[in-house]
């Protein structure tokens, strides 16, 4: 079942490392749903996309033009946990903390 707050990014074909899971928020703060998430004893992975490499110091001067999709994706993403030594109730919990 999905959740109206957030979409699971899935890509179309091919295959998948499974490196990092990430949602795209609608309309909910990220910060907002770490701080929850953290109080329910869920600790979202590093936002490693957090800032558009556009926006980095070592590439702004190489790319000044604005990226608005590129901005929006980085704004409006989450990383919630992912690794082999989560068990099915810790996905459970995961996701149960995600659809409160």
């Amino acid at each position: 079942a999905g959740c109206l707050a957030f979409e699971v990014l899935q890509q179309p074909g091919g295959s998948c490392s499974y490196y990092k899971c990430i949602v795209r928020l609608r309309g909910i703060d990220r910060e907002a749903l770490r701080s929850f998430a953290k109080a329910r004893g869920v600790a979202f992975t590093g936002e490693v996309y957090h800032l558009g490499v556009h926006r980095m110091p070592g590439y702004a001067a190489e790319h000044p033009a604005p990226l608005p999709a590129t901005d929006e994706a980085c704004a409006n993403h989450a990383c919630p946990p992912l690794y082999p030594e989560l068990t099915e109730d810790d996905v459970r919990h995961v996701c149960a903390v995600m659809r409160a």
